[in-house]
């Protein structure tokens, strides 16, 4: 099985407003109280594949296709208008400025986290956050106590 793009992942956290997005999915998400973030990350990364086109989400989990992108309509169509309104709270954006974000970060999100063309579990995701935050990354160091 191929690993995780811990690089590509590094350089996505680098970005603060990309962090505060991951992080707020891991916390808005809609999930079972016991769930963790990295778990409701992974439900909204596996939910967006649901409902995307396949051919979309074929070059998300694919380790060598260029990653299509996604429509500010296919964010609301996955998500809903709860999880971007709570989503835009918890970041202190408006609802159409953290649907746009989605859009730019969820493929290259998919991506990194689908070696092999499987989203990883749970704890292989919150391991490779930790990795990605810890290893050389310039400003992702906060995130990381976070991702619990």
């Amino acid at each position: 099985m191929a690993a995780v793009d811990t690089a590509k992942l590094s350089m996505l956290l680098d970005d603060p407003e990309v962090r505060v997005i991951v992080y707020g999915l891991g916390h808005v998400y809609p999930s079972q109280p016991t769930e963790t973030g990295p778990q409701r990350v992974r439900a909204a990364l596996q939910r967006l594949t649901e409902t995307s086109d396949p051919v979309q989400v074929e070059s998300w989990l694919s380790d060598e296709a260029v990653n299509s992108a996604i429509t500010v309509e296919q964010i609301h169509a996955a998500f809903g208008d709860k999880v971007i309104g709570d989503l835009a709270l918890f970041t202190n954006c408006e609802p159409d400025d953290v649907a746009w974000q989605l859009t730019a970060v969820l493929p290259d999100l998919v991506d990194a986290f689908s070696p092999g063309g499987v989203i990883v579990d749970a704890a292989e995701l919150r391991a490779e956050f930790l990795g990605a935050t810890g290893a050389g990354d310039r400003s992702a160091g906060p995130f990381a106590p976070h991702i619990d």
